[in-house]
Order: C-alpha cells, then structure tokens, then sequence
C-alpha cells in the first residue's frame, strides 16, 4: 500500500462520516470498552474507536478487526517491541510509522515517521507508568507488532482496571475502514 492512495477529504466531509459510522456501531452495540481518555464500541456492524480528549482528529471505524486482551506485561512488552521497531524502520522499507502514548495526565509521547513525505517528529516524555492509550500506525514491509502479520494499519489499546484491549484493524483488506 502506498500513502499517496489515501484521498484528502475536507473536515465536513470527514466528520459526518465519524458520526454515520459511531451510529453504526452504538446501533447494534454488543460491547464497550472505556477509561478516561479512550473509549472503544463493539457493535455487530463493526468496531468504533474514538480518543475523548480529541473526538474530531482521533478515532477509527471499521468491520475487519481483531480484539484480544493484554495482562499489564504483555503491553509493556509490546512497548519495547516498537521502540526496537522504530530502529528498523526506514524509507526503503515502509511508508509510515507512529506510535502515541496518551497518560492518565492527559500527557502524551508520539513518534511519527512519515517516510513518504521524508518527515519525522518525536514530542513529549517517554514514562514509566502504563500509557493509558496507546495508538500505533504503520504501513510497511516488515513483520511489526500486528499479530495477524498485517502490515498496514492501525492498534488501539486501553488501559482498564481488569485487562488492557487491543484491538488491530487491517488497512490490506477492501472492508470498510475509515479514520482520521
């Protein structure tokens, strides 16, 4: 998949498809997931992800996605496996890479390769505490952090009290998938 397919749409146009979709999944809503920060619907039409602190810039739809639950250790290792990833990144191997981790705080540590536009950006503090949500995005050539061994797209988790979701939707296939 290469970056350059993905078409500009205006806000207007983005933002009435979130509702439409967010519709979708409260509609026929079958499970919830949510802490202060993130909030994931589960319905029988598809999955909805939105970051409350950004409702407008931040969120996912989408009808082909995995969900799986993480134990505390199994997120921290997923974090050490991307900061070993961001090492093996590069323009000849993927298009787009980021990973964000928001805190409990509302703090955030985002790193962000936009190999396609010859970009990079890395703001905030790296902690120690759990991330309450976590967002990665790659689109790439190499084995990642997806388990399903998709190489483009997207993972969601948050925090909760019990048990952390995941949930990884994959940009390959031609399903319905929109974010922002």
């Amino acid at each position: 998949m290469d970056i350059k397919d993905f078409k500009r749409i205006s806000e207007k146009k983005a933002l009435a498809k979130k509702e439409a979709f967010k519709s979708l999944a409260e509609e026929d809503l079958v499970e919830i997931y949510e802490n202060e920060i993130g909030k994931v619907l589960i319905g029988e039409s598809g999955i909805f992800y939105e970051n409350k602190l950004f409702p407008n810039r931040d969120y996912t739809y989408s009808n082909n996605y995995h969900k799986k639950f993480l134990t505390d250790d199994e997120v921290k290792n997923m974090i050490k496996r991307l900061q070993e990833l961001r090492t093996k990144v590069n323009q000849n191997n993927s298009a787009f890479f980021y990973y964000g981790f928001m805190y409990k705080d509302g703090e955030s540590h985002e790193l962000s390769y936009n190999f396609h536009k010859n970009e990079k950006e890395e703001v905030g503090e790296l902690k120690e505490e759990m991330p309450e949500v976590i967002k990665i995005k790659i689109y790439s050539d190499i084995d990642t952090v997806f388990e399903k061994k998709t190489k483009n797209g997207i993972i969601v988790i948050l925090k909760l009290p019990e048990k952390n979701i995941l949930v990884e939707v994959s940009h390959e296939e031609g399903n319905i998938t929109t974010q922002l």
